[in-house]
């Protein structure tokens, strides 16, 4: 082998590793990683949650609220329980569907925080 095809091949090769280490510091530096992928996948997770949370909540506030207002119309004597037999028969149906769904919003949310325990508070 000459002086100048040793020359070349050196060349070659060290062309070739500089091909390669430019191609994977391009696609290294372009394209996102699979951790950080997983961090922003388990992060969207803990906002959705955090978010149906939120909204679960917000409904229940306002069936509560609709609850009390019933009540506070029907039931003038705070010290008893709400008696419905005072209530006319669309406000007792409503009534009781009212409390029906603030019943299934609350284990909703029960069992929202079963699965996460450090959700939004």
């Amino acid at each position: 082998m000459t002086k100048r095809e040793l020359i070349g091949c050196i060349a070659g090769v060290i062309g070739i590793i500089t091909i390669c280490f430019g191609v994977y510091f391009f696609f290294e530096g372009r394209y996102a990683h699979a951790e950080d992928m997983i961090k922003a996948m388990e992060s969207i997770k803990r906002l959705a949650v955090r978010l149906d949370y939120k909204i679960i909540e917000d409904q229940l506030r306002g069936v509560q609220q609709r609850i009390w207002t019933i009540e506070d119309r029907y039931c003038p004597d705070k010290s008893k329980k709400c008696d419905e037999t005072n209530m006319p028969q669309t406000v007792r149906e409503q009534y009781r569907e009212l409390k029906f769904q603030r019943d299934q919003l609350q284990e909703e949310l029960r069992n929202l925080n079963k699965g996460n325990p450090k959700v939004y508070k």
